[in-house]
């Protein structure tokens, strides 16, 4: 979804201080947290947005382990 959005950079381009688009395909929740140290933290985000966790409920976690990998990101 995000990694396939075409229109990306067009229509984040009135952002004041840029978006650097990080999506990749097929990724997990779980990967996302485990590459989070290594590809977003040099960039000192101002903001983070995440569009994650359906990739981990069709390998077959529940929604309760999606939500506690989701917490324990954000530790």
């Amino acid at each position: 979804s995000i990694r396939l959005w075409r229109t990306f950079d067009d229509d984040f381009a009135s952002v004041p201080h840029g978006v650097i688009n990080r999506g990749f395909g097929g990724a997990t929740l779980e990967q996302c947290w485990k590459q989070f140290k290594r590809i977003i933290v040099p960039l000192e985000p101002r903001l983070l947005v995440i569009y994650a966790g359906e990739n981990d409920l069709s390998t077959g976690r529940t929604p309760k382990d999606v939500e506690w990998i989701f917490f324990r990101f954000f530790q």
